[in-house]
């Protein structure tokens, strides 16, 4: 089941992911280290992001780790 999510990125390399419209936090992952978040992607069958950093990482996150 997929519920609409609200994702974004932080200036200090966090990706939040807040349940919508509730607005409540459902995951904070550490994806860089003082880095920011420059882009993020979701995958057409909404099983995976892929985050770009600031620090050159490129980072995919699955939904068994953290897309809920």
């Amino acid at each position: 089941m997929h519920i609409d999510k609200l994702v974004y990125g932080t200036e200090k390399g966090f990706i939040i992911l807040r349940s919508l419209p509730s607005m409540v936090r459902i995951r904070k992952l550490v994806v860089a280290t003082n880095s920011p978040v420059l882009s993020i992607l979701v995958s057409p069958d909404r099983r995976f992001l892929h985050v770009g950093c600031g620090d050159g990482g490129l980072i995919v996150i699955t939904e068994r780790n953290a897309l809920g």
